[in-house]
């Protein structure tokens, strides 16, 4: 129960909530120094095969990218990735890694990292972010992405 209404059976009044779908997502890094980010990759329907994951990172000095080999989490976990699975991607220096957490169970998945990856961090200004599947697929999925502010000192 909520304590209003929507009087209209034919026309929608009240929007409780949206999804916005975004294929690219700007930030806007306000440090003066490069840093790594923590990306959360929440897993929110049915992936149908084994499918690669692609996170690419575009700034004005070039683009940068990330594959994870779904065969290798498959390889890796037993099956491909499957909804409810989050994928945490760690790219701070000294704390690099790539986990996956599946039904209570924390699998480390960074051999499924293709061997020529950056391991990219947010500049100062402009970056683009883009998550997607194999090919440029897009599969069912919502990404975070979790960061400090960093600025350079004496």
């Amino acid at each position: 129960e909520f304590p209003f209404s929507n009087e209209s059976l034919t026309e929608k009044l009240i929007t409780l909530g949206e999804i916005q779908l975004y294929v690219l997502k700007n930030i806007v890094y306000p440090g003066d120094s490069p840093v790594g980010m923590r990306i959360h990759i929440h897993v929110i329907g049915d992936v149908l095969y084994a499918e690669d994951l692609t996170i690419s990172h575009f700034t004005p000095r070039g683009t940068k990218q990330m594959k994870l080999l779904g065969s290798k989490i498959q390889a890796l976990t037993g099956d491909r990735l499957l909804k409810g699975d989050i994928v945490t991607i760690t790219t701070t220096k000294g704390h690099k890694s790539v986990y996956l957490f599946r039904n209570g169970e924390v699998i480390n998945i960074l051999n499924a990292l293709y061997r020529i990856s950056s391991w990219f961090e947010l500049e100062p200004g402009d970056n683009t972010i883009q998550c997607n599947g194999s090919e440029g697929a897009y599969i069912n999925i919502s990404y975070l992405i979790e960061n400090q502010v960093a600025y350079g000192g004496i």
